[in-house]
Order: structure tokens, then sequence, then C-alpha cells
């Protein structure tokens, strides 16, 4: 099985459970992640790219 971030999303919009799962969980842990980085860092801004970035609110909606 393809385990590609553009796999995942592909099953989560059809519906797959599990995949929809992961992605919640995805979301966060990337924005307890992030949420520690800036207040470590205190950075100007953080950029979230590539395949991931690309699942749009299967990842933000959690993520927010």
């Amino acid at each position: 099985e393809d385990c590609s971030p553009a796999a995942l999303a592909e099953a989560a919009k059809l519906g797959d459970k599990i995949a929809l799962g992961c992605w919640d969980g995805i979301g966060r842990m990337l924005a307890t992640a992030m949420m520690n980085t800036c207040w470590l860092l205190n950075p100007e801004a953080i950029v979230i790219g590539g395949g991931v970035a690309r699942a749009g609110d299967l990842l933000f909606t959690p993520f927010r």
C-alpha cells in the first residue's frame, strides 16, 4: 500500500475512518510541536509545505 501523504489524503476524502483518524492525529501533534517551537524560539513565521500541506483542511482543521 502507498502510505504517502497524497494517498492518505485521498483515502480520507473517500471517507476512510483510519485515514481520517491519522490526519486528525497528525494535525494535533503538529499543532503541539509548533506551539512549543513558538514558545521556545519565538519565530516570525512558520511555513508548512510539501505533500502534507496539500492535504488542506484534513490537516489544518485539527491543527487550528
